[in-house]
């Protein structure tokens, strides 16, 4: 669920989770209006994420404070402190790329050289199957959120400085 949010309530609800996203936009904003269902859509599927909003045309007293001059601009913080900022309406993959740098920022920097397949076909065939099974590896016999891609065992294998090679669906390739 999405919290909205305003001046008297904004520092204490930032400040108390681990982890916050904050989108600030503003009235008569276009490019607020094209990044809202990313965003409804990302907080959805993120249960361990607090995700908030405060239109800033009618909060300014924020607005100034954090400087924001742009909208809509997303703010991430992990525990109470501003750790990146994202300016302007997103897509999908660029959000995940920003919560990734608020989760892990232990990994910047140190990013593994992992791409999709480069075979156009594979890659049509896996998102396809993905796409049926609501998200769901289509290499598993069994819809079990702990099979979701990018699978555990390739989160390790990612990890690993010496693995070099496919997942097990064939959708990833990490380099050496």
């Amino acid at each position: 669920m999405i919290k909205e949010l305003n001046s008297e309530m904004f520092h204490g609800a930032v400040e108390t989770p681990q982890f916050a996203v904050v989108d600030c936009y503003g009235d008569f904003c276009y490019a607020c209006e094209l990044l809202a269902p990313v965003f409804d859509s990302i907080a959805e599927r993120m249960p361990g994420i607090e995700f908030m909003r405060i239109n800033v045309t009618q909060n300014p007293e924020i607005q100034m404070e954090l400087e924001i001059f742009d909208l809509p601009t997303i703010l991430f913080y992990r525990n109470g402190k501003i750790v990146h900022k994202e300016i302007g309406s997103i897509d999908e993959d660029t959000f995940k790329a920003a919560l990734c740098k608020m989760l892990y920022p232990e990994n910047l920097g140190k990013e593994p050289k992992v791409r999709l397949n480069s075979d156009p076909a594979v890659v049509a065939q896996v998102r396809e199957g993905l796409r049926r099974r609501k998200g769901f590896c289509p290499c598993r016999a069994e819809d079990k959120p702990e099979y979701k891609c990018m699978c555990e065992e390739f989160k390790a294998q990612i990890a690993d400085p010496d693995f070099e090679g496919y997942c097990h669906c064939k959708l990833y390739y990490k380099e050496k």
